[in-house]
């Protein structure tokens, strides 16, 4: 009998871990890919496209949510840190009679956000606070 994969104090998603390696294959493309993105089509079974979750930027289904877990465990959670990922979504499409979308990385390395940051200091949000969204704005 085999036991769930923990992490940290809690269970992984076992539909996440399902998708272990093609976030491996997906992030090692998009290390290749640098600096450009790296794409892979995610399918989802059509009746989940109905019920689209209202978490993060995108509205996603189990199977997509489960995928982009499984590419941000495979980039923060296995050591050693070295990269940084952006993930964004493609439009729904059927493709080779099958429904889904693209998920889209780039790759970062780790830290190098700090960097932009100051060799930008005219555009840096951390060194011109007053370049921030407030609060007030958002309303």
């Amino acid at each position: 009998m085999s036991r769930p994969e923990t992490v940290g104090h809690g269970i992984r998603d076992p539909l996440s871990v399902r998708y272990d390696n093609s976030a491996r294959k997906l992030i090692l493309a998009g290390i290749r890919a640098r600096p450009a993105t790296a794409a892979m089509f995610v399918v989802s079974p059509p009746r989940e496209f109905l019920f689209l979750d209202g978490g993060s930027k995108f509205r996603l289904t189990k199977h997509e949510r489960a995928m982009m877990r499984a590419v941000y465990y495979q980039v923060n959670k296995i050591p050693p840190k070295r990269w940084s990922v952006k993930i964004t979504m493609g439009p729904i499409e059927k493709r080779h009679g099958r429904w889904g979308r693209p998920m889209h990385v780039r790759m970062y390395t780790a830290g190098s956000g700090y960097n932009h940051a100051e060799k930008n200091t005219r555009t840096s949000y951390i060194q011109r606070p007053e370049l921030r969204n407030t609060a007030e704005e958002a309303v």
